[in-house]
């Protein structure tokens, strides 16, 4: 079963930061660039840091790995615990997942489960309308529409389900270096030092992480867009159900 193997792999820490590994990361490193910024080579590849291990930061992560560039993602939760449930992944997401990583393509495409095969859509969860308008009953399709035509017509594989901590750990299990990932580490602040000279993370416990590139994807209560672009508090959560739900009494309200 792939979700209690992730669970347990999540339980013991596995392809985590932790130890000796952790205290001699390439990011502790403060980094000397002259102003301008420096030369990116095989041997002194990009320097990336991500806040946030969801699975944004963990395809931002593996794409910029296979690109040859230095990678390390912070998390602040304390382990990936076994929560949430299925995530649908399109087809063209799994195209795009391909390109960053055939081995992450391959097990996904074997953990999941194909549904383009079956009536996708949207079902009504309630009684709603009018003789005039139309009446809907609970469980009436509002809209259906295919999946598998496009999919094969453009030549991409199938949509498929996967359990959210699956596809974690997969990601990275076989998307990113062992120890790319450090749990309990939110980023807290950061310094942009101008001119190509790179960027000085904070962590919450002080510790500082040197880079040249810091990627934000830290949720709804971005840290990152915060300080970015010189919010309030409480602003990621306003920002996020706003765009979901068309106002503060949306998606969080």
């Amino acid at each position: 079963n792939r979700f209690v193997e992730a669970s347990q792999d999540a339980a013991a820490l596995k392809g985590m930061s932790v130890g000796e590994q952790d205290a001699q990361a390439w990011w502790r490193q403060p980094i000397e660039t002259p102003e301008g910024g420096r030369a990116v080579t095989a041997d002194q590849p990009l320097r990336v840091l991500v806040a946030g291990g969801g699975l944004a930061g963990l395809v931002s992560a593996a794409a910029c790995h296979a690109k040859g560039m230095k990678v390390a993602i912070f998390e602040q939760a304390s382990s990936y615990a076994p929560y949430g449930g299925p995530i649908q992944i399109q087809s063209n997401a799994l195209r795009a997942i391909q390109r960053i990583s055939p081995k992450c393509y391959e097990e996904l495409v074997a953990a999941g489960t194909v549904t383009a095969d079956r009536v996708s859509g949207l079902k009504i969860g309630y009684r709603k309308g009018n003789k005039l308008a139309g009446l809907y009953d609970a469980g009436d399709w509002l809209v259906r529409f295919d999946t598998i035509g496009p999919a094969l017509e453009a030549g991409l594989p199938a949509t498929v389900v996967v359990d959210r901590p699956v596809i974690q750990q997969i990601m990275v299990k076989h998307g990113l270096p062992e120890g790319t990932v450090r749990i309990q580490s939110r980023i807290q602040s950061y310094q942009d030092l101008g001119n190509g000279r790179g960027v000085v993370a904070t962590l919450e416990d002080g510790t500082k992480a040197y880079a040249d590139v810091l990627i934000g994807a830290d949720g709804i209560w971005s840290q990152i867009r915060k300080i970015l672009h010189g919010l309030g508090e409480g602003a990621g959560g306003f920002a996020a159900s706003g765009a979901a739900g068309g106002g503060p009494g949306g998606a969080g309200g």
